[in-house]
């Protein structure tokens, strides 16, 4: 995520991680215990996880910060099926959910004791 996209998801994974720590952690330790080899396995639990939630987060974002990212999602031509904001709200909630697997992974990987 470049500077721009967290200026206005961070707050997003923020309060989801803050709404759901039994998740959070939840996560994390299936990240411990499957081990790092597990990718496609971490993704279903963190998809399963906070899909719902972060797309409910992004639903309840002002206009302007939907806004940046509709322009944002314009400017750099994602997808021909044009910006719609049910297809932007759908890519940005996914962003959302890779980056709490990202930074679940590397949590999981300091925490020594579980």
């Amino acid at each position: 995520m470049n500077r721009q996209l967290s200026a206005i998801l961070g707050p997003v994974i923020k309060k989801v991680i803050a709404s759901q720590r039994y998740l959070w952690g939840q996560l994390k330790w299936d990240i411990d215990s499957l081990g790092p080899w597990s990718g496609e396995v971490h993704e279903l639990k963190a998809v399963e996880y906070f899909h719902d939630i972060c797309e409910r987060e992004i639903t309840r974002l002002d206009n302007e910060a939907f806004n940046k990212l509709v322009i944002y999602y314009q400017r750099f031509g994602m997808d021909e099926s044009g910006s719609s904001p049910t297809v932007v709200r759908h890519f940005f909630t996914m962003t959302c959910v890779e980056e709490i697997l990202r930074r679940a992974r590397i949590a999981a990987s300091r925490t020594d004791r579980w």
